[in-house]
Formats: structure tokens, C-alpha cells, sequence
């Protein structure tokens, strides 16, 4: 977990332009705390903690943080459009198996044979399997080798 405080969270959305709020500070911080989350999963663990918010005011707040350049928008596989609290440039592998999403180094891409057009945004999106699901997945193949090898015997 990260460790954020709530003067920072205020901070970042003061110097982006945006009006604070307990609402947007709290929204934040959640983006913060949770790996590309979609706004239900936003909205559906913060009714816990406010049980007043509302989706609209979910989806508010991420397009005013996306239109400020604190977050960005991720249209990955699966329902719904994720978030991601790190606006810098990088790049976004996504498991096929269990959906998770992690960030990595954007490759440096040369970009001279767009000759005539300007760049104004790199985005990579990889989708595979990650390091857990492949251990277990390695494990259910082995299982089932050992239980077609015991059946043969």
C-alpha cells in the first residue's frame, strides 16, 4: 500500500485546477490505493465509506481528474473502462486469466517513420498471462498429466 497523505492528495488536486472536495479527496485516495480500479468498483467499495455517493458523482469526478491530467482512462478487455492514478506515459499489461493490470516502462519507440504526423500520445497495451496465473496454471497441467499418467498405470 502506498503511503499517502490526505495534505498531498489535497495538494495534487489544488495545483490540476480542480476544486477539492471530500468527495474528489476521497476518490483519489481510492484510486491511489487500488490498481486500476473501473468506476463500479469505485463506487461500490466507497458506499461503504459514504453511503450517500453517488455513480454520477463517480463518474464526475474520474472525467474531471482525466480532463486535468491526474488520472488516465484505460479501455482494456473486460466490462467497464479502468482508471489509472499514474498519468506519466508507460505502458499497460493486462492477464488473461485473472484480469489483473500492471504498469510498466513505456519501450522507447522511434517514431520517425510517421513522418508528417505529430504524436502527441505512445499507449502499449500487452494482454497474456502473468507470473501467478502461469505458476498455477503449470500446476493444473501437471495435475492433470499425473492423473492421465496414474489412470494409464
Amino acid at each position: 500500500m502506498k503511503a499517502i497523505n490526505d495534505q498531498d492528495l489535497l495538494n495534487r488536486i489544488k495545483e490540476s485546477g480542480i476544486r477539492p472536495s471530500y468527495v474528489r479527496l476521497l476518490i483519489l485516495n481510492y484510486l491511489e490505493e487500488h490498481s486500476h480500479p473501473t468506476a463500479d468498483q469505485i463506487y461500490t467499495d466507497l458506499r461503504e465509506v459514504m453511503p450517500t455517493l453517488s455513480q454520477a458523482s463517480v463518474y464526475n469526478t474520474v472525467s474531471t481528474f482525466q480532463e486535468a491530467g491526474l488520472i488516465q482512462f484505460l479501455g482494456m478487455n473486460g466490462p467497464g473502462v479502468h482508471y489509472d492514478s499514474n498519468p506519466r506515459e508507460h505502458a499497460h499489461f493486462q492477464c488473461r486469466e485473472c484480469g489483473e493490470i500492471y504498469d510498466f516502462d513505456l519501450p522507447d519507440f522511434d517514431c520517425t517513420s510517421l513522418e508528417g504526423f505529430y504524436v502527441q500520445k505512445k499507449d502499449l497495451r500487452i494482454w497474456g498471462i502473468c507470473p501467478k496465473c502461469s505458476i498455477l496454471l503449470d500446476a493444473q497441467n501437471i495435475s492433470s498429466s499425473s492423473k492421465l499418467s496414474s489412470k494409464k498405470a
